[in-house]
């Protein structure tokens, strides 16, 4: 990368002249020329760091609230399991209570377990 310094004077402030003259000498200079291109480079290496830290940051992110939604998920899918156990479990005591109120009419065992899905022995334990 080559150096140079283009200015206009008559946009610029007299206070700046001193700064422009030295910066002029100074890449004018071959040492101070090459230190000026190694400058360069180490602030193109951090600026390719920097850049990567950001996409790695970046995907670090993304994972995180990948992963935030399938805990949403795996929780709400918790949940409606739990539901459905909790109505199973209503049914089947329904079922137990309507084969208890058939037994206690005299219904004959066989037409309960057909009516309820209930087997024999269930029943004859109500």
């Amino acid at each position: 990368r080559r150096h140079q310094i283009e200015y206009d004077e008559r946009g610029l402030s007299e206070e700046y002249f001193p700064l422009l003259r030295r910066l002029t000498k100074a890449i004018e200079e071959e040492k101070v020329k090459g230190t000026m291109d190694v400058e360069d480079e180490i602030i193109e290496t951090f600026k390719q760091k920097e850049t990567e830290i950001e996409k790695a940051l970046e995907i670090a992110a993304q994972e995180r609230k990948r992963a935030e939604e399938e805990r949403i998920r795996a929780e709400e899918e918790k949940k409606r399991a739990e539901e459905e156990r909790k109505r199973a479990e209503q049914e089947r005591i329904k079922l137990l209570e309507t084969a208890k109120y058939l037994k206690s009419l005299n219904v004959d065992i066989e037409i309960i377990a057909k009516t309820t899905g209930l087997s024999k022995s269930a029943i004859e334990k109500l």
